[in-house]
């Protein structure tokens, strides 16, 4: 019998690339402000569970948690290679504190204390902030890097098309969609975004209707959602699939930053879209 022999390269890649049994819920994830060290080699992924890979992340690196899973197996971490995600198994010595030394994030004369001046979407998140757009968190900061969700997407949406008035008189009522908590700080949004018909929720033939709020934002739904909110002229001609038409109403107004309709939308992605269109 041969005998097989591995090379160290080899085992590497077999180590950064598998990829454990996963059982958590990545679009129940919950904000956190962590740090912990990479116990083994690993590639950063764009998804959760499996996106494509990013980059590899040495072991030994120690990094931010910026988000974890319902199960606290699935963790949103920003490292020297990029913000993306990981399995909990591959990390050690998770510390549910700050990094140190990192924080508070301050940027002088920032508008938000983890936003650099140098970031390619400042003048538009700039923008969509001075307008009342968007506010950031109680603490300061706006996470432009991260995804983008569903009830953050139906907020910005809302609040740039919108009065305030109506905003605030806007009640969901129960039994409208199944996986919502009512009297979340999104009812209200996702209340006038299905008035609007830009969010209405996905009907399955059951009398069941999900609206996903805590899911990611790709491409393709957020073209098409900021293209009827803002009520933009479509080609319904130009290309062949459903969203093709969206994303070629904002390629001809400069207001599409990303060409995959699978592409995961970032929060800084989102407001530059706004403000782009805005400026039409």
């Amino acid at each position: 019998m041969k005998k097989l022999f591995l090379s160290a390269a080899t085992m590497l890649l077999f180590i950064v690339g598998a990829s454990p049994a996963f059982a958590g819920d990545c679009t129940a994830r919950t904000q956190v402000d962590w740090h912990a060290t990479i116990s083994s080699a690993v590639y950063l992924r764009d998804d959760c569970p499996e996106g494509a890979a990013l980059g590899v992340i040495p072991a030994g690196e120690v990094v931010q948690i910026l988000e974890v899973d319902k199960y606290n197996e699935f963790y949103l971490i920003k490292t020297s290679v990029g913000t993306g995600f990981v399995f909990e198994s591959f990390l050690k010595d998770i510390v549910q504190s700050p990094l140190p030394g990192s924080e508070p994030t301050t940027f002088p004369n920032s508008i938000f204390i983890d936003l650099n001046p140098n970031h390619q979407y400042y003048d538009e998140i700039a923008d969509v902030k001075e307008k009342g757009i968007v506010s950031g968190t109680p603490e300061g900061k706006i996470l432009a890097d991260n995804p983008v969700n569903r009830a953050e997407l139906a907020k910005i949406l809302v609040e740039a098309t919108t009065e305030d008035t109506e905003i605030e008189g806007a009640k969901l009522s129960a039994g409208v969609y199944s996986d919502i908590q009512l009297g979340a700080w999104y009812t209200p949004y996702l209340e006038i975004a299905r008035i609007k018909n830009i969010m209405t929720g996905d009907g399955n033939g059951t009398g069941i209707t999900t609206v996903r709020p805590a899911d990611n934002a790709n491409g393709a739904e957020v073209a098409k959602m900021i293209v009827e909110s803002f009520e933009i002229q479509v080609d319904s001609k130009a290309g062949v699939k459903w969203y093709e038409p969206y994303m070629a109403a904002l390629t001809a107004i400069n207001a599409m930053p990303y060409n995959n309709p699978d592409h995961v939308v970032t929060r800084g992605e989102m407001m530059f879209m706004v403000s782009k269109v805005l400026t039409q």
